[in-house]
This record gives structure tokens, C-alpha cells and sequence, in this order.
């Protein structure tokens, strides 16, 4: 393995994480001006909203298929399944979650 995975992997799951935080600070700055279908709507039919949440979406998914990788090895040992499972398992979830999150948003 490549000597800066580790912090390809770890710069990946920063700016992931910063995505996701400002997907959350957006999502309560709607919910604390009060909410109404109007106002989501309104948000959601922004074009620079919709890039923003799918790209997150994009990195949640590749972010929920990183950590499933780093922690399979543990969880498999003591489960006595392969890695490739778990990390199976969650590639489906997530590409479900990603789908279903995709078609929301456009």
C-alpha cells in the first residue's frame, strides 16, 4: 500500500466532514426561520443547492464505504466473515442511500 493513504484517507474524511457539518448548519438555518414547504421549496429549487447536496451526498457516500473498509478488519475477525462482507454490504447500503438521495434532490 502507498505510504500518504493514510492521509489521502484522512484529508478525504476532514473535508467530508466539513460538507456534512455545513449541510447540517444550512438545514437548522432553515429550520430556525421557520418552516414551510414554501421555504424548502424555494431552497431546494436553488441550482447551487443542488450541486452543494449532491456532491455531499458523493462524499457521504464514499466516506461511509472509507470507514467501512478501516473498521471491517476488526469486526470481521470477531464475526468470523470475511472484510469483504461488511464492505459489500455497506457499498449496497450506501449506493441505495445515494440513489434514493438523488432522486430527492433533482
Amino acid at each position: 500500500m502507498n505510504k500518504g493513504w493514510g492521509v489521502k484517507h484522512w484529508v478525504f474524511q476532514r473535508v467530508s466532514n466539513a460538507l456534512i457539518v455545513l449541510f447540517a448548519v444550512l438545514l437548522a438555518a432553515t429550520l430556525i426561520s421557520g418552516v414551510s414547504y414554501e421555504s424548502l421549496q424555494a431552497l431546494m429549487s436553488n441550482p447551487l443547492v443542488k450541486i452543494y447536496l449532491a456532491i455531499t451526498l458523493l462524499f457521504v457516500f464514499a466516506n461511509s464505504i472509507l470507514a467501512a473498509w478501516q473498521i471491517a478488519g476488526d469486526y470481521a475477525k470477531k464475526l468470523n466473515i470475511s472484510s469483504n462482507v461488511l464492505v459489500g454490504i455497506t457499498v449496497i447500503v450506501s449506493a441505495i442511500y445515494l440513489i434514493a438521495g438523488l432522486k430527492i434532490i433533482f
